[in-house]
C-alpha cells in the first residue's frame, strides 16, 4: 500500500527530514491517491451518532460547532439537521473525521504499511473543508505530521519550531505571530512533512478540499525509565524512595545505573514491535476474489515462532495466532512488497495454495481485503440525505 503512494526515493526524503526535523514538501500527481473517502462512506463518517461520541467534529473559523445546531432529537433519536448543513458549508466549514484509519480500511492499510516501514505508532485525521470559515488557527502539535493532499487545493504556511520538542499541542495567536517562514499551495497528490513543533496553519483555495494528516509519534527518550521496567516483580521498583535529609540513595542509584548500562535498545524496541496491537478490519463473511487488493493489518513486523509441527505463532500484543506454513509465507511477502491482489498472490506463491490461506487470514483479521469500493471512483458532491 505505501510502495503504491510514497516511491523509494521521497521515502528516503521524507526520512531524512524526520531525522534532521525539518518540513519536506513533495509534489506528485494528482491520481497519486487512491479515493479513500468514497461516496457512500461519507454520511456513516459525519453521522449523529459520531459527532455525539466526539469521533467526528465540525468546526468554524476554528472552532467547533455546538451540536445543536447540527444535531435535532426526533424522539429517541438524534440525527442530522440536513436542512441547514449544506447552507453552513457555503459559508465555511470544515469536518473533522478523528481516527479515520479505525473506519476507513483502505486508509488503516496505509497507517499499518507506515508504522512497519517507519516503526513509529501513527493514526491518521481527515479534514474535509469548504469555504473560508473553514481556516484553523495556527498551532503545533506534539508530534511529527505527514500531509496527504487527496482533493482540492489548501496554502500551508508555518512558523518554524517556536517551543522545539511540545510535549503538549498548543493554538497561537495569528496577530501574534510573526511572518511566516514558509509557505507553500498543496495540489492534490502532494506530500508535506511538517515536524513536531513547528507552528503551522492551512487556508483552503478554493471550494473545497480533503487532506488527510498522518500523526507520527516515536518513543521518546522521556518514556526510557518505565521501559527499563521491564520486570514488575523487581523489589526496586516496588520500594519507597527515602526522603530524610539524610537518606541513601547509593543502592537506589546504583540499580538504576545497572538498568541503564544493562539496556539493550534493539530489546525495548523489540518489546514495543509486540505490543503494538493489529487493526480490527471487522472481515468476518468476506471472502477475496482475483482483484481483491490484499494488505497486512499488523502494525509491526514481527517475527514467528515456528512451531514442532511446521506451524507458526504470532502473538502481537499478546493475542496468540497459529498460522500454518502457507499463511505466514502470506503475511511475509506482504510485509515485504506492501499489497498485492490475489491474483498477484497466487502467482507468486504457487506452491502454498495462497486462495485457502488468504482467506483463513481474512477470518483472522490478519489481512485487509480491500474491493474496488473501497479506493474506487471519485466523487465529492455533498449529499446528507443519502
Amino acid at each position: 500500500m505505501l510502495n503504491r503512494i510514497i516511491g523509494v526515493a521521497e521515502d528516503a526524503r521524507l526520512v531524512a527530514a524526520r531525522q534532521t526535523n525539518t518540513r519536506c514538501h513533495l509534489s506528485g500527481d494528482a491520481d497519486r491517491f487512491p479515493n479513500f473517502l468514497p461516496s457512500l462512506l461519507i454520511p456513516h463518517l459525519i453521522s449523529a451518532e459520531r459527532l455525539l461520541r466526539g469521533v467526528t467534529k465540525v468546526c468554524q473559523m476554528g472552532r467547533e460547532v455546538p451540536l445543536d445546531m447540527l444535531l435535532v432529537r426526533t424522539g429517541e433519536n438524534w440525527r442530522l439537521r440536513t436542512d441547514v448543513l449544506p447552507a453552513m458549508c457555503e459559508r465555511g466549514l470544515s469536518f473533522v473525521i478523528n481516527a479515520i484509519d479505525e473506519a476507513v480500511p483502505a486508509i488503516g492499510a496505509l497507517n499499518a504499511a507506515i508504522e512497519r516501514r517507519w516503526r513509529m505508532e501513527s493514526w491518521t485525521n481527515a479534514y474535509w473543508s469548504h469555504g473560508s470559515a473553514s481556516a484553523f488557527n495556527p498551532h503545533a502539535d506534539n508530534h511529527d505530521v505527514l500531509v496527504l493532499q487527496v482533493y482540492g487545493t489548501k496554502e500551508w504556511r508555518c512558523w518554524g519550531a517556536l517551543d522545539p520538542f511540545p510535549t503538549k499541542s498548543r493554538a497561537y495567536t495569528p496577530d501574534k505571530l510573526p511572518k511566516p517562514e514558509w509557505s507553500c499551495v498543496m495540489q492534490p497528490g502532494d506530500i508535506l512533512f511538517v515536524p513536531r513543533g513547528d507552528v503551522h496553519a492551512a487556508e483552503l483555495r478554493g471550494p473545497s478540499s480533503l487532506h488527510l494528516t498522518v500523526a507520527l509519534r516515536p518513543p521518546q527518550v522521556r518514556e526510557l525509565p518505565a521501559l527499563l521496567q521491564t520486570d514488575p516483580k523487581n523489589e526496586f521498583t516496588r520500594r519507597d524512595m527515602p526522603v530524610q535529609s539524610d537518606a541513601d540513595f547509593t543502592a537506589h542509584l546504583a540499580w538504576l545505573r545497572g538498568m541503564v548500562d544493562a539496556c539493550d535498545p534493539t530489546e525495548l524496541l523489540s518489546q514495543l514491535d509486540h505490543a503494538r496491537p493489529p487493526y480490527q478490519p471487522n472481515n468476518l463473511g468476506i471472502v477475496a476474489c482475483d482483484d481483491t487488493l490484499l494488505a497486512s493489518t499488523l502494525r509491526r513486523r514481527i517475527p514467528a515462532e515456528r512451531l514442532e509441527d511446521g506451524r507458526y505463532r504470532i502473538t502481537p500484543a499478546g493475542w496468540p495466532f497459529i498460522l500454518s506454513a502457507g499463511e505466514w509465507a502470506v503475511i511475509d511477502l506482504l510485509h515485504t512488497v506492501g499489497s498485492m491482489t490475489l491474483r498477484q498472490l497466487t502467482t507468486a506463491l504457487p506452491e502454498v495454495g495462497a486462495w485457502d490461506a488468504v482467506n483463513s487470514l481474512i477470518q483472522k483479521s490478519l489481512l485487509f481485503a480491500l474491493s474496488s469500493s473501497d479506493y474506487g471512483e471519485r466523487t465529492w458532491e455533498i449529499d446528507f440525505e443519502c
